[in-house]
């Protein structure tokens, strides 16, 4: 069956991250080992990978785990998003594909990564945008797969998702969707053409 849809992951596929020198920056300047944001952001969303933790939640256990006021809140979120870009690369092979593909994006992540992508622009860019924090459910449980093609209006077996963690790729694999481990945008073209094409063929 041919490829009729194209699901991606956000952070490390669509959405670019660089360096944390943000966060390095404000470790150092706040006498924090490496690492301790990083660790901290992963406490603060706890449950609300999976939709158990509001926002409001989150934030205040990120004020009482790095130990600042309330007004310094603002600054921090800004530090921690600091290393989040849109790929450009990869927005110029999407672009060409939408009038032909559905397209989505399915993010593991908190109550608040809708609006952290809807900022970077990333929304506008696809039909669709899933967040496990709203749906109770995280890649790779084969239910959030199964929700992604339900509302794309498609089968899972004509989705290629596409994501940087093995496990993630696995799952959708298990779900019935193609899917493609992402190493890199030239990657992703290649895998993409030759999967399109042995469809074709295939139909010849």
């Amino acid at each position: 069956m041919a490829i009729t849809a194209l699901i991606l992951d956000a952070g490390g596929v669509l959405v670019r991250q660089g360096p944390m020198h943000a966060r390095a920056a404000w470790e150092t300047a706040h006498g924090q080992p490496p690492g301790f944001l990083t660790e901290a952001l992963e406490h603060a969303i706890g449950a609300g990978w999976y939709g158990n933790r509001s926002e409001e939640a989150i934030r205040g256990a990120l004020i009482s785990l790095a130990g600042i006021s309330p007004a310094e809140l603002p600054g921090l979120l800004d530090v921690l998003g600091a290393h989040e870009s849109l790929d450009q690369e990869m927005i110029r092979f999407l672009m060409p594909l939408r009038s032909r593909y559905r397209t989505a994006i399915l993010a593991n992540a908190g109550p608040g990564r809708r609006a952290e992508l809807t900022r970077l622009g990333a929304v506008e860019l696809v039909d669709l945008v899933i967040v496990s924090a709203e749906e109770g459910i995280r890649k790779p449980e084969p239910e959030i797969y199964a929700r992604a093609a339900k509302r794309l209006d498609v089968a899972p077996r004509e989705c290629l998702f596409v994501d940087d963690k093995p496990a993630n790729v696995a799952g959708a694999r298990k779900a019935g969707m193609r899917s493609v481990l992402f190493t890199g945008t030239d990657d992703l073209k290649e895998s993409f053409q030759r999967l399109t094409h042995k469809v074709a063929s295939v139909k010849s």
